[in-house]
């Protein structure tokens, strides 16, 4: 039966941390960004796009290869 107790307290302690936590990021201040164009954001890069863009460049002469 010990056991059984020792289950419920842990389940009452990581409710409890949770509880706590949402209290905390109620409290959080919410910000905005203020210039949308220096925000930074994550999207995929097509290597292999780039590398024929580059070679297309050195091929024309506008860039040239050492």
């Amino acid at each position: 039966m010990l056991y059984e107790s020792d289950e419920l307290d842990e389940k009452l302690e990581i409710s409890n941390k949770f509880w706590e936590a949402d209290h905390i990021i109620q409290q959080q201040p919410i910000t905005t960004q203020k210039n949308l164009d220096i925000a930074y954001t994550s999207h995929l890069i097509d290597v292999n796009e780039i590398s024929k863009q580059f070679s297309a460049e050195i091929e024309s002469g506008n860039i040239v290869a050492h």
